[in-house]
């Protein structure tokens, strides 16, 4: 072979294995790209866990709430609405049996609890729920002409956490609220299973007395940021036990989330259900106007929570609304907002039979009462579910006075 074809052949293979590797700028943007493609895959994940954790959370919330139900149907204290007469003759007085509770009684009883059908918090011990997450239903009841009282029925937080203290976990996932509104009279203007004549009633006991109650629930995620001190649990926290007491969600006094539950020695509270008017456009079938809530009077709990931050805490995306009819609702977007107002976009829509929010403020025996919408209640936490139920009647006994209809379908 020729020197001159050696040369060739030799320059040959140096073409192909110049053709068969990678520059340095190849492999530089390869790199990059790779580097892009991680990056964005680490941007993701954050969100697929969160998106993971809410679906949990809103599954094992169906389940806390269903738990929350069962408790209050189950405690008979509650479904009381009034006490025994003394005696067996039925003469005048309150009966006399040691431990005996009040129970919802306490509010049915009081014809200025609920009296347009709203929800109501106006009789809950206002500073044992936010010092202790206690539910104090009305208070001590006097027997008349004897030496003995009635306590009040009391829901205290160590029912109310999920899992229970006796669990084997050392701290709970979620805590429960609920709050309460009368549900319009009868149809016929009976007395509903929670008013049992057996309880002795007068004749000329109002009508709003003779019905019973629609509970919201609404399930809520402890709060991530409590801190446990080494040798101490959860439970001990929160129930008090520990060296410091931490409630398992709270908020400033003005309402303001802290994240890491509610020291009440630094001014923070328990946040207990929140209520604000709601006005609806039946041409606009996913939009409700928030307002300041102007059906309230008295204490209530959170009555400190300035409008502004109510009106936040209530518009924020994912938050659960439930309006005074019983529906719930969840916001998507605030469509406008103001110091005194918010507009949000809902799902589901509005129900086609609502009618638009009048002017005025009805009277429990106006039918705009129970059949329009005026108020919403919400938790300061977009819960992990919300739910709603009846006490002391059947889902379809409640029916307006005219007939036309209840405030809102049968369940």
């Amino acid at each position: 072979m020729s020197m001159g074809r050696l040369a060739t052949s030799r320059c040959q293979r140096r073409r192909v294995r110049a053709v068969a590797a990678f520059t340095l700028i190849e492999v530089l943007m390869s790199i990059f790209v790779l580097a892009l493609g991680l990056l964005g895959l680490g941007a993701i994940i954050p969100g697929i866990i969160r998106e993971q954790r809410v679906a949990s959370d809103r599954t094992l919330g169906i389940v806390v709430a269903n738990d929350a139900k069962a408790y209050l149907n189950a405690r008979a204290d509650l479904r009381r609405l009034g006490l025994p007469r003394a005696g067996t003759g039925g003469g005048s007085g309150l009966g006399t049996t040691a431990g005996q509770s009040y129970g919802l009684g306490a509010w049915l009883r009081d014809d200025q609890w609920s009296r347009s059908y709203t929800w109501d918090t106006n009789s809950i011990d206002a500073s044992d729920y936010e010092d202790l997450g206690n539910v104090v239903i009305g208070g001590r009841v006097s027997v008349g002409g004897s030496t003995g009282s009635v306590d009040p029925a009391i829901i205290p937080l160590s029912d109310r956490l999920y899992p229970s203290p006796a669990s084997n976990l050392s701290a709970p996932q979620f805590v429960w609220d609920f709050v309460a509104r009368r549900l319009p009279p009868t149809e016929s203007g009976g007395y509903a299973l929670m008013a049992d004549s057996s309880l002795g009633l007068l004749s000329g006991t109002p009508e709003q007395w003779r019905t019973g109650v629609e509970i919201a629930v609404f399930v809520r995620r402890v709060d991530t940021g409590i801190r446990v001190p080494r040798g101490e649990t959860g439970f001990g926290v929160m129930l008090g036990s520990a060296s410091t007491q931490i409630l398992p969600v709270g908020v400033s006094e003005d309402g303001i989330p802290t994240g890491a539950g509610a020291n009440t020695s630094q001014g923070q509270i328990y946040p207990p259900p929140m209520t604000l008017r709601a006005e609806y456009d039946n041409a606009k079938p996913t939009l409700l106007r928030l307002e300041n809530d102007t059906l309230l009077s008295g204490s209530e709990p959170g009555s400190t929570v300035t409008l502004q931050n109510r009106l936040l805490l209530a518009s924020q995306v994912g938050q659960q609304l439930v309006d005074n009819l019983g529906n719930v609702y969840t916001v998507e977007e605030v469509v406008d907002s103001g110091t005194s107002f918010a507009e949000v976009r809902v799902r589901p829509s509005v129900s086609a039979w609502i009618p638009s929010t009048s002017g005025g403020t009805p009277d429990w025996d106006d039918e705009e009462a129970w059949s329009e919408i005026r108020q919403v209640v919400f938790v300061a936490q977009p819960p992990a579910a919300a739910i709603v139920f009846r006490m002391g009647v059947e889902p379809n006994a409640v029916k307006s006075p005219s007939g036309s209809g209840a405030g809102r379908q049968p369940l």
